[in-house]
């Protein structure tokens, strides 16, 4: 079966200290939305955990992405 779509928690393994979900968030105003979910993170599950924030910018447009590298250092 042919995979369209990867998705997997990319702080502190690929990009160092960045939090790729709360940027965009911020740049949408859903960022205190967003922390929120994330300070309850231990009394929910991962997936639980991020789908809230990911659903949180459904509607914002990829064009959100254009630059975002500048943000981003990976890991060595």
């Amino acid at each position: 079966r042919k995979k369209r779509m990867v998705i997997f928690d990319m702080n502190n393994t690929l990009i160092q200290t960045f939090d790729l979900l709360e940027y965009l968030g911020s740049q949408v105003g859903v960022l205190e939305q967003m922390k929120s979910i994330r300070a309850h993170y231990g009394e929910k599950n991962f997936i639980s955990s991020i789908t809230e924030r990911v659903a949180l910018l459904k509607g914002v447009s990829t064009k959100l992405l254009n630059g975002i590298e500048g943000h981003i250092k990976f890991t060595k």
